[in-house]
């Protein structure tokens, strides 16, 4: 959980980068503002969406379909060159990574730990978080620095969501082998008992 929330929260640090990225690609501020605009209602509309999904999929799904939309969005972002269309169906899209840190955050840590230690699950788990916001974001620029683009900093982000898919399936496989061995004892278990 602490590398989800850290590499969550890394990725969605790039969000302060895309009018440089974008200004960058020879556009004007006004352009660059509108997309930054795009992201901020993405967010609001992802993080509606994302709840609705956690209850109809499931949270594990939910974060899948989320790391693998906005893998999408940043190789969008990468290929899509100066069309304008592409940058602002990217950038929206991209915004579900931005509402996954207080929805699909939490929603992992109850369906993975329970009600009963979530407090002190999540404060633990939420140090990544707190890591990620002091270093990711001078990381990003500290890259752009030195070799001139965004390009590098979209391919680790696309690195990033990998491994967050990678951890989510380590998580949910852990916990299925904990309660098989008695290490775990789940809310059912609890209410039966």
């Amino acid at each position: 959980m602490v590398s989800f929330f850290f590499l969550v929260t890394s990725i969605s640090s790039f969000s302060m980068h895309i009018p440089k990225h974008v200004e960058n690609l020879g556009f004007d501020t006004v352009f660059a503002g509108s997309v930054m605009s795009l992201y901020m209602i993405g967010v609001l509309v992802a993080s509606l969406l994302l709840g609705y999904l956690v209850d109809a999929l499931g949270v594990k799904r939910t974060a899948i379909l989320t790391m693998c939309i906005a893998m999408v969005a940043v190789l969008l972002i990468i290929f899509g060159g100066t069309n304008t269309l592409i940058i602002k169906l990217a950038v929206a899209m991209l915004a579900v990574v931005g509402a996954s840190i207080t929805i699909i955050g939490p929603a992992l840590v109850s369906a993975l730990f329970g009600k009963r230690d979530y407090a002190l699950v999540y404060s633990n788990a939420s140090l990544g978080l707190g890591i990620a916001s002091i270093v990711a974001l001078p990381a990003h620029g500290f890259v752009y620095d030195a070799v001139g683009s965004y390009v590098p900093v979209l391919w680790m982000i696309v690195a990033m969501l990998v491994i967050n898919v990678v951890c989510i399936l380590i998580a949910f496989n852990s916990q299925k082998k904990m309660v098989a061995d008695g290490l775990w004892i789940t809310e059912s278990a609890e209410v039966s008992a």
